[in-house]
């Protein structure tokens, strides 16, 4: 990810249920990545994100 857009990047906040699909937090979407490597949006790029 780029540095700049790291700031977009909320973690936990708004996290309530991982496993819940409409949980659109950043460490929820993170989470339900089921393969060793996935993307999650983060602003206008993908980051990659391992699991």
């Amino acid at each position: 990810m780029p540095e700049e857009l790291l700031k977009k990047w909320r973690g936990i906040e708004g996290w309530s249920d991982h496993e819940d699909p409409d949980d659109e937090s950043d460490y929820a979407r993170g989470c339900r990545i089921t393969n060793w490597i996935g993307t999650v949006r983060c602003g206008a790029v993908t980051a990659q994100q391992p699991s």
